[in-house]
């Protein structure tokens, strides 16, 4: 990892990278939380417990007429949620494989917020509504990446 002071290494775990894996892209700021090594003959290391958007750090919130605005603009659907309180996000989720279930979880932790979220496996037929940990933001990013992994007809707001 480097920024525009320098460089250090760092060491992700599998656990860590299944679970924050989708956000630590060549593009992507982040913000990495973890413990330093340091060892005698070595350069220091970063040990990777967490990763955060550096964008979601202390970002504004940009108006409603700016996200409308930015919504007509374009042809992605995501940008087309229009957002109320009451409105509760239902999740369909055709693999139920914990490979899936930690990527979602690595995103619920990289946007937290008051947003409720019910996940619903088609297959089995089981309704998962949680805790905090099941309590999202209204981040387009957010949405933009769930629309990736389970596909615009899978995330809906009701």
């Amino acid at each position: 990892m480097e920024d525009l002071t320098g460089a250090i290494e760092v060491l992700v775990f599998p656990k860590v990278l299944a679970e924050y894996g989708v956000f630590v892209k060549a593009e992507n700021a982040v913000i990495m939380q973890g413990r330093v090594s340091l060892r005698e003959n070595e350069a220091p290391k970063l040990l990777c417990e967490r990763v955060k958007l550096a964008e979601n750090a202390n970002a504004p919130v940009p108006s409603v007429a700016a996200r409308e605005s930015e919504a007509l603009k374009s042809a992605e659907p995501w940008r087309n949620l229009r957002f109320s309180p009451d409105q509760t996000l239902y999740l369909r989720i055709f693999d139920e494989s914990g490979k899936m279930l930690k990527r979602l979880q690595g995103l619920f932790t990289m946007f937290p917020g008051t947003r409720r979220v019910i996940l619903y496996f088609p297959q089995s037929g089981k309704k998962l509504a949680g805790d905090a940990a099941l309590l999202i933001s209204d981040d387009y990013r957010l949405y933009k990446e769930l629309y990736r992994l389970l596909g615009e007809e899978n995330v809906k707001l009701k």
